[in-house]
């Protein structure tokens, strides 16, 4: 892990996400969703809330969800 992701990582963890894991080039890490962000997109001034919103969302089934409608492109549940 390179030292720069580590700051990331203990970052995220500070915010409140659990399951942190640094994956490279990006980090997947749990909120209200599974989730994973690019480690080049993480600021560490923003909030929460802004990690949430840029970061990549995954659905029940593994999928990237669509924002706009958060319903699992494979077994159409709601998320």
């Amino acid at each position: 892990m390179k030292k720069d992701n580590r700051d990331k990582v203990a970052f995220l963890e500070s915010l409140g996400f659990t399951d942190v894991e640094d994956n490279g080039d990006n980090i997947s890490f749990e909120g209200e969703y599974q989730m994973s962000i690019d480690v080049d997109d993480i600021k560490l001034t923003y909030t929460y809330a802004d990690i949430e919103r840029i970061a990549d969302k995954y659905s029940c089934c593994g999928d990237i969800l669509d924002d706009d409608i958060m319903i699992c492109p494979t077994c159409k549940e709601h998320n």
